[in-house]
């Protein structure tokens, strides 16, 4: 009897941010990523030219749900299948006035309830964007390099390499008396090492990887700031979905930042 290979590893939680994730309608998981962080410094140029570095500490939490359709399951200890702390830091450097730059690592420890599990975490890797301007609307041209994985203490372990690329847009609307800022993204992702990944397969057929997956994503904010909600202060609000090109994963996830600092 031939053995299934196992679905998504736990631990890249902490990777795919806040949503709910579907695949082939056989399994499903919501993921709340609790995405603390602090900025020490913007990037830029100051008046003479000279470049500023922009630094950014992360400090995120990840829960991993088993389901999030009753409130009182929802905060039911059983209900949390994992947790995430993966600290990290990322630099954002401006080439010029047009294209950035922006490095960063992850890595902390991840522990799964149900058993006596637990992992090493790491992400690390490079985004890029470079801008026009054409009217009202902000043009940027995106592309990510990464490689993210994870080592347990029961001696499991793998590591998934990414590629992006994509384009995104703001415009400016009027509203009222304001104006309130529209974000758009298209994206495209390529991995490799994808059995570590993803695996997707309809019930009958053969399992296979989920090596690819497109994003579309909608967001507002308002017109030269953010929401606030008491504590919680968005730079945007919206949504992305992500599809396999075969259909077979499909996820929703909340869009609440850019990339980018400037």
């Amino acid at each position: 009897m031939q053995t299934e290979p196992a679905p998504t590893h736990w631990t890249y939680a902490s990777i795919f941010g806040t949503g709910w994730y579907e695949v082939d309608k056989t399994r499903s998981v919501f993921i709340l990523d609790v995405p603390l962080r602090h900025a020490f410094s913007t990037s830029g140029f100051d008046p003479k030219g000279e470049r500023e570095i922009g630094w950014e500490f992360h400090y995120p939490v990840t829960f991993g749900l088993h389901q999030i359709d009753d409130l009182p399951e929802i905060l039911a200890p059983q209900n949390f299948g994992s947790i995430s702390f993966t600290p990290g830091i990322e630099a954002e450097v401006p080439v010029n006035e047009h294209w950035d730059l922006r490095p960063y690592l992850k890595t902390g420890m991840g522990f799964d309830l149900g058993s006596s599990e637990h992992a090493w975490i790491y992400s690390t890797g490079v985004k890029s964007r470079y801008r026009m301007h054409s009217q009202q609307v902000v043009w940027g041209f995106l592309a990510n390099a990464s490689i993210s994985g994870f080592s347990t203490n029961k001696g499991a372990g793998g590591n998934i390499i990414g590629g992006l690329l994509g384009v995104e847009a703001s415009h400016k609307w009027p509203w009222g008396q304001s104006a309130i800022d529209t974000h758009w993204h298209l994206t495209y992702t390529r991995f490799q090492n994808g059995p570590e990944y993803l695996r997707a397969g309809k019930q009958g057929n053969p399992w296979r990887n989920v090596d690819s997956v497109f994003e579309l994503g909608l967001a507002f904010s308002p017109n030269g700031g953010r929401f606030k909600f008491w504590a919680y202060q968005p730079e945007r609000l919206g949504l992305a979905l992500q599809m396999s090109p075969d259909g077979d994963y499909f996820a929703v996830r909340l869009n609440t930042r850019s990339w980018f600092m400037r």
